[in-house]
């Protein structure tokens, strides 16, 4: 049975997160506890915060929030400055407009750059450096 992997934006809540390794990198001790994710091919927009509903977010600042939708749901994303939710955000917005052009296009290569026969598809991703 022929099965298709979608290409996901996975995170981890700040509290599902383990204890950092005594490294010195600081890399998280990541595994699929805890994970959330949704299809690339889901999200349907990404915006800035307009409001910040503070009974649901006391702490959160309007200038680094973002707001990622699909048809079912919305979810809140917080990032450490307003610098760094821009560039999330519009590396998110390339990456999802490239992925959907692709795939409605029929284009092969789309299997190069979204997909591979390693654990994990493609290089290692800015944010992580």
């Amino acid at each position: 049975e022929n099965e298709v992997i979608h290409p996901k934006l996975m995170w981890q809540l700040r509290n599902d997160r383990t204890n950092l390794s005594n490294d010195k990198s600081h890399r998280m001790n990541l595994s699929n506890t805890g994970l959330h994710k949704i299809q690339l091919l889901d999200i349907a927009r990404i915006l800035e915060v307009d409001k910040v509903d503070r009974e649901l977010f006391p702490f959160a600042r309007q200038s680094s929030s973002f707001i990622v939708q699909t048809l079912d749901k919305s979810i809140f994303f917080e990032s450490s400055s307003e610098l760094e939710r821009n560039r999330f955000m519009r590396g998110l917005k390339l990456v999802v407009a490239r992925l959907g052009s692709r795939v409605i296009l029929q284009d092969n290569t789309v299997f190069d750059d979204f997909f591979s026969d390693v654990r994990v598809p493609g290089k290692k991703p800015w944010l992580i450096n």
